[in-house]
């Protein structure tokens, strides 16, 4: 099976970024003998200096000249004419997932788990439109704001089967039939294209174009998608891979140094047999205790989002692609990036290169043979 990324954005991809890439991009070489890019010509100028790690790179289906960040992956959608399985550069499948026989099949529901909450839906209502709760405020801006600014505009057929509750997080799409998410593609662009000023000015018109209207096209088009999602077999699981409590995601700051311990997060793992989800409860008591994690997993995949910028992860990250694949990628990022860091007056070590090299006892981020 044909495997993708897609990179493509107005500045260079930056290390904490290249380091989560590498990692997906060997993890799913491993499973599945291929990983293939889709990037503007600005990033595969990068790649040209890095350790090989993809089967292929193409720098002329997408661009970066576009608004909305998912613009370039629904490009890359279409350049597909065989069975193919698209991951985001920010999700790592540490084991080799199992799809099934169905036409297509997604990460897990987006906001399913929101209406698991106590109450009728006149009582969340409310919440969805006013209120103060995080949760049901990222509800509002990525998914209702433009549905209700632009239903007029989407087509009638399409508008008369929207849903909401079965809204997929597409970090990971399988894509079986091609050509029926092709005509959903095409039809969300086409719808894309009339409405481009007001999506292009909403600050979630990537969810807008991709999460949500692929979804509601491909329930109008697919009978075997409507039957999936009701089975329950249209996701790999039913909630977030990598979940953090609210309470959580205040003590958690990009900076190790502004972090807060103890710091806790949690895996929601699908039992593959009986559908049953349970869920693990991490902690990290300490940066030190960072190193209780070299060689976790996160039950299969993760999908580290906005996260992959912090150093907590990106300490893990640089061990992973080291103890499963060598430690000739993560030098070879780190030397990529010391020149132009310099440049930038930014410095050349991050603080999670020097707390992974204190954990681990490996200097190749400050050892002599880099300053050759």
């Amino acid at each position: 099976m044909r495997v993708i990324h897609t990179f493509s954005s107005k500045n260079m991809i930056w290390k904490e970024q290249m380091y989560v890439m590498f990692l997906s991009a060997l993890y799913a070489k491993r499973h599945y003998g291929n990983i293939n890019l889709y990037c503007s010509n600005k990033q595969a100028l990068q790649f040209d200096k890095l350790p090989p790690v993809y089967t292929s790179i193409d720098a002329s289906t997408v661009t970066n000249d576009f608004e909305v960040y998912s613009y370039p992956k629904l490009l890359a959608y279409l350049d597909q004419k065989e069975p193919y399985l698209h991951i985001d550069h920010d999700t790592v499948l540490y084991k080799k997932p199992k799809f099934g026989k169905v036409p297509f099949k997604f990460s897990h529901p987006e906001l399913k788990q929101l209406l698991k909450r106590p109450g009728n839906l006149g009582s969340h209502i409310p919440l969805l439109y006013g209120g103060d709760d995080d949760d049901y405020n990222y509800v509002k801006k990525s998914y209702i704001e433009l549905f209700i600014k632009l239903k007029d505009a989407i087509p009638e057929d399409v508008r008369k089967k929207v849903d909401f509750e079965y809204i997929p997080n597409m970090n990971v799409t399988y894509v079986d039939d091609v050509k029926t998410f092709n005509k959903a593609v095409t039809n969300s662009l086409n719808y894309y294209n009339k409405n481009k000023d007001i999506i292009d000015s909403h600050e979630f018109g990537a969810h807008h174009i991709e999460q949500f209207m692929i979804h509601q096209q491909l329930r109008t088009l697919s009978k075997d998608y409507r039957k999936s999602l009701k089975k329950g077999n249209a996701f790999l699981q039913p909630k977030t891979p990598l979940a953090l409590a609210m309470k959580s995601m205040k003590k958690l700051a990009p900076s190790i140094k502004d972090t807060i311990f103890p710091f806790k997060f949690l895996i929601y793992r699908n039992c593959e047999c009986c559908k049953r989800v349970s869920i693990l409860k991490n902690k990290i008591d300490s940066p030190e205790s960072i190193k209780d994690y070299f060689g976790y997993k996160f039950n299969g995949y993760t999908h580290f989002s906005f996260m992959q910028w912090y150093q907590i992860w990106q300490v893990i990250i640089i061990n992973e692609i080291v103890e499963e694949f060598g430690e000739e990628y993560v030098i070879g990022i780190h030397k990529h990036f010391r020149e132009k860091y310099t440049k930038l007056d930014i410095p050349i070590i991050s603080e999670g290169e020097l707390l992974y090299e204190k954990l681990s006892g490996n200097k190749y981020f400050s050892g002599k043979k880099l300053l050759v």
